[in-house]
């Protein structure tokens, strides 16, 4: 189903909650919204799934305004449309009940066989008959996601839908979510995480104060942000600040002490750069390659992030982190106080004027 919203705006006693939103879905992908809270994430899926009316701007579904429509032509649409919220909604009694609801009160008959293996998918096989709302909190929103999923509705609207959740849960659902864009369905999905935006995400949403920064690959918010506030939101290990300065037709960062030479038009003034900490290398010794950068430092702290190392290093009172592998940490035998090595790519390193 084709979306597209073209500039909605929604005021909250005076306040301004989304400001000209313009945004087009990808049809058969998970399309995330990211941004800080309050930026107007979460009325902006209401507004998408009709339980809002926008106070400007128009909702387009396969090229037809929802403004346009007869009340029998917006409820025909509306079930097209699946909303699982944060804090999933449960009804009264057991899990079977929960299931069979949605397609009774649309007259259609789902078999039993059906339901049942959709409860298998989502990990609640043999608790049909549990009361809804004794189950957990994952175990309820993985019975929000199979009640929603069994309606086969068009588009998914996933507001924060594994916040707090168990491990087990939070995979269940991000399988479900890619399984779900693979069938040609279009999903949104509003989230903090990250790591979990990285890994689903096909288009994507940046929003700040009510409006859509920006949008398109996640390449530009996670390793080429155009802009500092998308930089920093994205949790960039390495945002070096610094000024622009010049040697002829050769340009460095000079940032505490260090010279750093990047790839860049600017010329000079303030500027910021970023480099992803796997382009960063750690050596015993100085690396001799075409790489532009290489400086000495010491090891200020060694950290575990599962199946690799967070490793700090402190340039000339500059600190960059590089990621490595436990091996690799291990073959250097990686210790806080070493002096080492850090080497990386003129081109590694995205600037910004700021």
């Amino acid at each position: 189903m084709e979306t597209i919203i073209k500039g909605v705006t929604k005021t909250f006693d005076r306040r301004v909650i989304l400001d000209g939103v313009d945004m087009e879905l990808q049809t058969g992908a998970v399309n995330v919204i990211i941004g800080p809270n309050g930026a107007g994430k979460t009325t902006l899926l209401r507004i998408i799934g009709l339980l809002e009316k926008p106070d400007r701007g128009v909702v387009e579904f396969d090229g037809q305004p929802t403004e346009k429509l007869r009340s029998r032509q917006k409820t025909a649409l509306r079930r097209k449309i699946a909303f699982v919220f944060q804090h999933p909604l449960t009804l009264e009694g057991d899990v079977m009940r929960n299931m069979t609801y949605g397609p009774r009160v649309r007259n259609r008959r789902v078999d039993n066989n059906i339901i049942m293996a959709m409860l298998h998918k989502v990990g609640l096989a043999g608790k049909e008959d549990r009361e809804a709302k004794k189950l957990s909190g994952g175990e309820k929103q993985r019975l929000q996601l199979a009640r929603v999923m069994l309606l086969e509705p068009e588009l998914y609207l996933l507001d924060e839908p594994t916040a707090n959740l168990d491990p087990l849960s939070t995979r269940t659902i991000e399988t479900l979510i890619t399984e779900i864009a693979s069938a040609g369905k279009t999903v949104v999905l509003s989230t903090h995480n990250l790591v979990q935006a990285r890994l689903l995400g096909h288009k994507f949403f940046f929003m700040k104060e009510g409006r859509i920064v920006y949008q398109g690959s996640g390449a530009e918010i996670f390793h080429r942000p155009i802009s500092l506030d998308i930089a920093e939101f994205a949790s960039a290990e390495n945002i070096i600040h610094g000024e622009i300065v010049g040697e002829g037709e050769i340009r460095f960062l000079q940032a505490n002490g260090l010279r750093i030479r990047v790839t860049t038009p600017l010329e000079g003034g303030r500027a910021a750069g970023v480099i992803r900490a796997e382009d960063i290398l750690i050596s015993r010794e100085p690396i001799v390659s075409s790489a532009r950068n290489c400086f000495k430092g010491v090891i200020t702290l060694v950290e575990e992030m599962g199946i690799i190392l967070s490793v700090a290093v402190e340039c000339q009172k500059q600190v960059l982190i590089s990621f490595i592998t436990r091996e690799s940490a291990q073959s250097m035998d990686l210790r806080p106080g070493q002096d080492v090595y850090v080497t990386f790519k003129s081109t590694a390193m995205h600037v910004i004027q700021v």
